[in-house]
């Protein structure tokens, strides 16, 4: 009796928790990749189905499913164990299903992230680009001021605005290298109350070698800004908050790194070369022309 009780209980459990996924799994026809990084996940689902199946012990019955049965606690584990180790492929077929969903809300988490970036360059004051605000071909930067990559790719940055009329760079300042790189950021960021963002980017960018304190206000004095008023507004709050939401933005995107573009639906995480920084440009003018 009590081998035919588990036995009914495997096969009410296997029907219960393996069918809706193992439908799934035909209709994609896709493999699971097993890695070690999934070791923590295969623990957390055998643990949450040990309290799912916890919960049908206290004379919670499924009608047609389960018929009246009823185990103690040391039984549903007896049962949970010899479940498992007798349907192991249970364990990669849910934490598929559990990775697509989360890769599903990360993407989600991009596009809403993505437009929040572009409402907030439409309606901040503080206005951050280079190139034509009016632009089809819409980029976005992540970067530092004392980034090399980032200064290796300014050179094919600039290039690509000037000979492409309908490019904006979205730049989101991201000083992650330093106090140095905070006062850039703030520098820069207080040089858009003078007009002067754009110019004064570009020759900060321009710049070789590590950006310091004196050096930044060089600049600025260089290119005609009001060093006065410039360190005056870096202590605005409304440049704390710019820098303090960037890094938001990045954490929601999982950026911790500079540079880091969006290229309309494809992130690039570090430096590109000129071809493929190129490509992505006329990708995005190609979509935009077949959407009309």
């Amino acid at each position: 009796m009590k081998g035919q009780k588990k036995e009914n209980a495997y096969r009410s459990i296997k029907k219960i928790f393996i069918c809706k996924y193992i439908n799934k799994l035909k209709e994609k026809k896709v493999e699971y990749v097993n890695t070690k990084k999934n070791a923590n996940n295969i623990k957390r689902l055998a643990l949450s189905l040990f309290f799912y199946l916890l919960i049908l012990s206290t004379n919670i019955c499924i009608a047609s499913e389960i018929k009246e049965l009823t185990y103690k606690e040391e039984e549903i584990k007896i049962i949970i164990r010899d479940f498992i180790l007798n349907n192991p492929e249970i364990i990669s077929e849910a934490l598929y299903i559990l990775q697509e969903r989360q890769k599903n809300e990360e993407e989600l988490i991009k596009k809403q992230t993505v437009s929040q970036i572009n409402n907030q360059f439409k309606e901040s004051e503080i206005k951050t680009f280079i190139g034509n605000p009016e632009g089809k071909i819409n980029i976005i930067e992540f970067f530092d001021y004392n980034c090399g990559f980032c200064k290796s790719m300014f050179s094919i940055i600039a290039e690509a605005i000037n000979t492409n009329k309908d490019v904006c760079l979205i730049l989101i300042e991201l000083p992650i290298l330093g106090e140095e790189s905070i006062i850039a950021s703030r520098a820069a960021l207080a040089s858009s109350y003078q007009d002067m963002y754009s110019e004064f980017h570009q020759a900060l960018m321009s710049n070789k070698g590590l950006l310091t304190k004196e050096k930044i206000f060089s600049i600025a004095d260089n290119i005609g800004i009001d060093i006065i008023k410039l360190k005056k507004d870096m202590d605005r709050k409304e440049i704390n908050n710019k820098i303090e939401s960037n890094f938001n933005l990045a954490r929601k995107l999982k950026i911790d790194g500079t540079p880091a573009f969006y290229f309309k639906n494809k992130f690039i995480y570090g430096a590109i070369d000129e071809k493929e920084f190129f490509e992505l440009v006329d990708n995005i003018r190609n979509s935009e022309y077949k959407e009309k």
